[in-house]
């Protein structure tokens, strides 16, 4: 049975989709207000093109993380390019969507 709110969804082979957020403000635990969706955007398009995916996470916490998800196919040509060719790629790059 597929299961949808505002935020996601959850197919009926259980797989979650995020689709959204419930609000776009969050608000620290020292009380600072933070919209993420610029800095989200920052790390997924300016500063890296290695991200395909980035998501702000901070509300009522003491710092701002973010959690990224690699352009597997980018990353892999970087690091054959740049820095060591692993005996497996999936130390380094690994994709779990099938």
């Amino acid at each position: 049975m597929q299961k949808k709110n505002p935020q996601g969804s959850e197919d009926a082979d259980g797989f979650l989709r995020i689709t959204g957020r419930l609000k776009e403000i969050l608000i620290t635990a020292g009380g600072e207000n933070l919209a993420p969706a610029p800095l989200e955007a920052a790390l997924r398009m300016r500063l890296s093109p290695l991200v395909s995916h980035a998501v702000a996470v901070g509300d009522k916490r003491r710092f701002v993380s973010c959690l990224l998800a690699p352009k597997t196919v980018l990353v892999s040509f970087y690091f054959e390019k740049y820095v060591v060719v692993p005996r497996e790629k999936t130390i380094i790059v690994g994709n779990s969507f099938g």
